[in-house]
């Protein structure tokens, strides 16, 4: 199923531009019964990029009709392993297979755990090669330009180690924001006031500001507020404490609370 949002691009007329379409591959936090770790798959028709490689990520890529070797690059949010327990099985298989891998995206801080973690799928792969993943670091308010027009701008997020979000954006449509693992943070809530989708992490029940603050992560009401902001919103990083208020506190509003492949077509 496809929501829709629009888009605050202007095409001056063009016809034949294409629409950018948000796959949510995982939408729950390390643990929880019944969804997958975070993912979020982003094709704008030029390009494709990964945020964050939770540990079904290209099982789930495969579901959406994409293929590996169609990703071009793979943005971590930060280094917390359910975040890029992925990683080691996109270098094993690209190793494996002799192919291109993406180019890696990450916080300074997440350098080394995230070659370590590529570096172990390649060594296991039996057939090493001299396909190693490109990895290059970024930091708040840099812009990272890739292949088909691709920008990923990196937001300051608050966590408990080094953590980014991510604006993603192409000319021919308009920004997707994913927070990542943070508490509120005001990069992220002014991106997300001229994006057509954010989508926020919602670990914790609202009254737990203090437990959520301390680990670095948002409240449900805390996530609705700031992806109100833009023209749809969507809560991921969900936990069995914070899923049924997300469901029941979204609802009728322009937040959506998306089951994993659940999916927005910007146009």
């Amino acid at each position: 199923m496809f929501w829709r949002a629009a888009s605050s691009y202007d095409g001056g007329g063009m016809v034949g531009l294409t629409c950018t379409e948000v796959y949510m591959l995982g939408t729950g936090s390390a643990l929880h019964p019944a969804r997958a770790q975070s993912s979020i798959l982003v094709d704008t028709g030029y390009a494709i990029l990964l945020v964050d490689a939770g540990c079904s990520s290209l099982n789930n890529l495969l579901r959406t009709g994409r293929r590996l070797e169609d990703l071009d690059a793979v943005a971590v949010t930060h280094a917390h392993y359910d975040h890029i327990c992925g990683l080691g099985l996109l270098s094993f298989i690209t190793q494996f297979r002799g192919r291109q891998p993406p180019i890696v995206v990450a916080p300074r801080g997440s350098l080394r755990i995230v070659e370590e973690a590529l570096a172990l799928g390649a060594r296991s792969s039996a057939k090493p090669s001299s396909t190693m993943p490109e990895v290059r670091t970024i930091a708040p308010g840099e812009v990272l330009s890739l292949e088909g027009g691709l920008k990923i701008r990196a937001l300051a997020a608050e966590h408990t180690v080094e953590a980014l979000g991510f604006e993603v954006s192409h000319r021919t449509s308009g920004s997707i924001v994913v927070s990542g693992d943070t508490r509120p943070a005001p990069q992220i809530s002014e991106a997300a006031s001229r994006a057509a989708l954010t989508i926020h992490e919602a670990t914790l029940p609202s009254g737990m500001e203090g437990e959520a603050h301390a680990s670095g992560h948002s409240t449900v009401a805390q996530a609705l507020e700031i992806a109100s902001l833009s023209e749809l919103g969507a809560l991921y990083h969900l936990t069995p404490l914070s899923e049924a208020e997300a469901v029941e506190r979204a609802r009728g509003s322009r937040v959506l609370v998306p089951q994993d492949l659940g999916a927005v077509k910007i146009c």
